[in-house]
């Protein structure tokens, strides 16, 4: 009887973990890069805060031919004791994209590189890159 309980009990262990993992990985919701790169392509991806008079907007426009133009834009205002100061600056990227193991790479004509875990949001609407949220809508500017 001993050696049928640790036969049992290791096995029983070892099936509870499969089980585990096996949840986790259906309930997640994880997609895969292939899935990651049809949801992406055709659509834009807009992430915007304001906090203490200061703007950030973040546009991705997605092709699903592997291209991506990117604008992030920054302003601030601030009113002090010798006047008011407004700042604001714009700048624009093109390159190509692609999702390998989750993560989401812009190599842009420049040369940089930027890579982001990718991920759904809680909302169908919504999907986070490095845990920032990114509305998602659909565009048609792609050749």
């Amino acid at each position: 009887m001993n050696q049928f309980s640790r036969v049992f009990t290791k096995h029983f262990s070892a099936v509870i973990g499969l089980g585990i993992v096996v949840f986790i990985a259906l309930g997640c919701g994880c997609k895969s890069d292939t899935e990651w790169q049809n949801t992406l392509g055709g659509k834009k991806l807009t992430m915007a805060k304001t906090s203490n008079g200061l703007s950030d907007k973040v546009e991705i426009w997605f092709c699903p031919t592997g291209e991506y133009a990117k604008k992030t834009q920054f302003s601030g205002f601030s009113g002090g004791g010798g006047g008011d100061l407004s700042i604001a600056s714009q700048d624009g990227e093109l390159g190509s994209w692609k999702v390998e193991s989750g993560v989401l790479y812009l190599k842009s004509e420049a040369g940089k590189d930027s890579s982001y875990d990718i991920s759904q949001g809680l909302d169908s609407n919504v999907i986070s890159l490095n845990n920032r949220n990114y509305a998602v809508s659909i565009h048609n500017e792609c050749p």
